[in-house]
């Protein structure tokens, strides 16, 4: 019986790992130079898939989700939230929808939570939808740079962002992760995104201190040649965009030198209009909120932060449980690393991608790379208790042989 619930639960893996490929691609088609009739909404069929595989996760015993940033009240809490805001006028299929958007975020979560485990073809096919999805990004970037094409949707270069982690933590080849690196740094430079450019960045140089620390935390000579080697290739990385930022008179640095003269593309008049808005809201749209993307209304545009989009569009109580669960991730990243954990640097890299993209662009919020960061988290947070288990089980057995 638990060799069958095994083969379930391994095949299940396969399928959402599938799932996850078949979405990214077809979103990056979507916003590419392929024109949306050709991948149509298949996307969107897909996301829809992950709302009947989370209720039934929900209610297998041994995939109980008693201490995972109590989920199910999450996901109800928003669901009422959205029903309120959304059914004050005549109901349509576009309320409907928006509705699942919602708590989507969690439920991609908790399908990976629950269903994650040691498979090496399931980790095939994820590394397989990085490196697709980076491959469609540098295409479309460097088309676009030095081709003059028509730019695809910039913001695509998140979804090969969001996955980047994975190809860290699931592969332990040397040239897989160089070429993961640098395909990375340089679609995401072309890309001319500069939240993604700090991000990875900086979740690079994170991934490799707490690499460093949960391998070797007291040999000070891995120590040393490890922050060598930070300084290696952000040097080397610097220098090749340097190199073709001059050549071919790009204006990415220029773009990073004036962040602060252009208020982020305009983000800090963004966030002023509605932060004002919300405060001349009346008391019961602070509290309940004005509605999904309430904020296009006010200037056009999405917040571009998703604590900013979620008080203004649901609310005081709404912005409390996001700030709550990243806080539990935060607490759950403290946590690995404390035991040294081996999931404890790609998840610590994730976290900072997921908390730039949340504080710069739309990301909780929205149907797009959200999937990608919720499946890693929900990924290693199951690996990691898995981790934690064998280690506590291999602990009473070594115990229990020194008493007798």
């Amino acid at each position: 019986m638990e060799k069958e619930t095994d083969r379930s639960q391994k095949n299940m893996f396969i399928f959402i790992s599938v799932l996850l490929l078949a979405f990214c691609v077809t979103k990056i088609l979507r916003g590419g130079n392929v024109g949306s009739t050709e991948t149509g909404g298949i996307w969107n069929l897909i996301s829809l898939a992950y709302y009947p595989l989370a209720f039934f996760a929900l209610f297998r015993k041994e995939h109980s989700l008693k201490t995972v940033f109590t989920a199910p009240a999450v996901y109800v809490f928003f669901t009422l939230l959205s029903v309120i805001i959304n059914f004050t006028g005549a109901p349509d299929i576009n309320s409907i929808y928006q509705i699942l958007m919602i708590p989507y975020f969690l439920l991609v979560f908790v399908v990976f939570y629950c269903y994650s485990c040691e498979n090496k073809k399931a980790h095939y096919i994820i590394l397989i939808a990085f490196f697709a999805c980076l491959l469609l990004n540098l295409i479309n970037v460097v088309e676009y740079q030095f081709f003059g094409a028509k730019r695809a949707l910039a913001s695509d270069i998140y979804y090969s962002l969001s996955l980047f982690p994975f190809a860290l933590l699931l592969t332990k080849k040397k040239l897989i992760k160089i070429l993961a690196v640098s395909g990375m740094f340089f679609a995401v430079f072309f890309s001319n995104k500069r939240t993604g450019i700090i991000a990875f960045v900086i979740a690079l140089i994170i991934y490799i201190v707490v690499n460093v620390y949960v391998n070797n935390p007291r040999n000070f000579a891995n120590t040393i040649k490890s922050l060598i080697l930070v300084a290696v290739i952000i040097l080397a990385l610097y220098y090749a965009g340097r190199y073709f930022d001059n050549k071919y008179d790009l204006g990415i640095f220029a773009r990073l030198e004036n962040l602060r003269e252009d208020g982020g593309s305009g983000r800090t008049e963004i966030y002023s209009a509605i932060w004002k808005a919300y405060q001349n809201s009346s008391f019961f749209d602070k509290i309940i909120g004005h509605g999904l993307f309430a904020t296009n209304s006010l200037t056009g545009f999405n917040a571009h932060d998703d604590f900013l989009e979620i008080l203004y569009d649901y609310g005081i109580f709404a912005l409390i449980i996001i700030v709550v669960f990243y806080f539990a991730l935060f607490t759950k990243c403290v946590n690995m690393v404390r035991k040294r954990s081996p999931y404890a640097a790609a998840f610590s890299a994730s976290l900072i991608i997921g908390v730039f993209l949340s504080l710069f662009s739309y990301f909780i919020v929205y149907y797009t790379y959200v999937t990608c960061s919720m499946a890693f988290w929900g990924y290693c947070l199951a690996m990691d208790k898995r981790f934690s288990e064998s280690k506590s089980i291999n602990r009473n057995i070594g115990e229990e042989e020194k008493n007798t």
